[in-house]
Parts: structure tokens; sequence; C-alpha cells
């Protein structure tokens, strides 16, 4: 864990070669909507001029609504809590500031399952391919980006089962985004 701080640090921590770099504070608007906090910090010029490099934490509670991932959950009672880290790898065709891109997102995430008084907790680690557009509206360092992910995420280790019943995690397919954010 020591070496990947020392790694995030450094990559922060490098001058541009040629552009001036820039931070970009984002929350996921998804997430802040279902009642959930986000916040991704990264930064653009680290190693090429197209590329932006950043890290992100979010917490949420999932509602059941949003079950239709985890289809064998649904109306079983379940409470899930989800706190979990990302590191995101973004590549801009154009600029860094705007235009389409193309990346990677690494996670790694716990969720902390409640059924019926009891719970238990896990781990999932997952990968995704995203596919955004980052577009400034108005003049200044506000943004959006939505972004498509294409999602893999497997269980990596604790338990998923509470009172007989197994909420499944592993999940392959389509995740929508929506980033809002400003940059300086």
């Amino acid at each position: 864990m020591k070496k990947i701080l020392a790694i995030i640090l450094l990559v922060f921590s490098l001058p541009s070669p040629s552009v001036a770099s820039k931070i970009y504070l984002e929350t996921e608007v998804l997430i802040d909507v279902f009642g959930g906090a986000s916040l991704h910090i990264k930064k653009s010029s680290t190693f090429f001029n197209n590329l932006t490099v950043g890290v992100g934490a979010m917490k949420m509670k999932i509602p059941e609504d949003m079950f239709d991932e985890y289809p064998d959950a649904v109306g079983k009672g379940w409470k899930v809590n989800l706190t979990g880290g990302r590191l995101f790898f973004d590549y801009h065709f154009s600029d860094p500031d705007k235009g389409p891109t193309i990346g990677l997102h690494i996670a790694l995430e716990q969720y902390v399952l409640q059924r019926r008084g009891s719970s238990s907790t896990m781990w999932q680690l997952g990968g995704a391919l995203r596919l955004g557009y980052l577009w400034r509206p108005l003049d200044g360092g506000f943004y959006l980006m939505p972004v498509l992910t294409v999602l893999n995420s497997r269980r990596v280790s604790g338990d998923n089962e509470v009172q007989g019943e197994t909420f499944d995690t592993d999940y392959f397919g389509f995740q929508p985004f929506f980033g809002l954010g400003y940059s300086f």
C-alpha cells in the first residue's frame, strides 16, 4: 500500500513536459443523486500531453431501485453499503482539457451486506474501459463529462452470503458515469 501511495504522489508531482498542468476536481453525479458521495482528483499533462491520471473515492448505500444489476437480490430485504477507491487513466484525443476520451479505471470496493439483522463484508476488484467526452458549456473551469464504461468486476475476498441468501456482485456490462467538475 505504501508503494502505491508513493507512486501516486510521484505521478502528481512530476513536471509537465510542455503544457501547463491542470488539476481536475470531479464528482460522479449518479452516485450523488442516489444519496452517496464521490470525489475524483485528476491531473493532466503528467506523462504525455493528452493523458490525465487520477484517484477517486466514493461511498453510498445502494438503493433497492438499483438492484437491476443484482437480479437475484430484488425483494429479499438487502441493505448494501458500498465504499470504494479508483484509479483513473484517461487519454484525450485532441486536448486534455476538452473533447473525446478513452481510458481505464481500476476500482477496489468494499461491500457491507445486511439482511434480517445479520451482516457480512466482502471486497470486489473491478476494471473498466471508459469512453467519454469532456465538455465545457461555459468559459472557465466548469465541465461535464458523460462516460460509458464497459465494466468487469469480481469478488476477491470476504463473504457475500447472509441468512442463507447470496448477494452476487460479479458483473460484466455497461454502466453510465456522469462527471461534474471544475479544473484549474
